[in-house]
């Protein structure tokens, strides 16, 4: 468990220096809208609705339910007018952070295993807050560990390549200067 809890801290601190270099208007533009129309179109199915943001499916029985409140009628016709463009100054920063893309769909699927939606809403919905990621982070680090009884050959692999695709993805944040970050 102590390493756990180390190898959580190490993690921890990686992730916040990625969420400091990010973009917060790529961020926006990737994740706040569709927080705010699960938040204001999807109040019965919001809870299981978190876990769509890396499928990129949002509950359209969901969108079908809500769209008689204004605020919600507001926000779908927002991300239709967007589209979900992504502003062409971050086209270059997104492919050189596919690595992050690719560890978010692969850490997707360990969440849905073990993570609360509440815990779901705090990655994708309030970044800031660490104390989510830290919860979440633990049971995956903790499911990581009791299924693959071996010699922790296997855990640190995972907690090495976690912590080194953190450390290049923080190291090519670091060559774009954008005026939001």
């Amino acid at each position: 468990t102590s390493t756990i809890e180390t190898d959580l801290n190490d993690i921890t601190k990686l992730h916040t220096e990625y969420l400091k270099r990010f973009p917060s208007e790529l961020h926006s533009q990737l994740y706040d809208d569709k927080c705010v129309m699960i938040y204001e179109c999807c109040s019965t199915d919001r809870e299981t609705l978190y876990v769509t943001f890396i499928d990129e499916i949002i509950n359209m029985r969901c969108l079908m339910k809500g769209t008689s409140k204004s605020s919600c009628r507001r926000i779908i016709n927002k991300m239709n007018l967007l589209g979900q463009v992504v502003d062409p100054k971050y086209f270059d920063l997104l492919i050189d952070i596919q690595s992050h893309m690719d560890r978010t769909k692969k850490w997707k699927k360990q969440m849905e295993m073990v993570c609360s939606d509440n815990e779901f809403y705090g990655y994708f919905c309030d970044r800031d807050n660490t104390e989510k990621f830290q919860s979440c982070q633990r049971k995956v680090l903790e499911m990581i560990a009791r299924k693959n009884n071996d010699d922790g050959t296997f855990y640190n692999q995972y907690v090495e390549q976690m912590k080194q695709d953190y450390i290049n993805d923080n190291n090519k944040l670091s060559k774009y200067s954008f005026s939001d970050s």
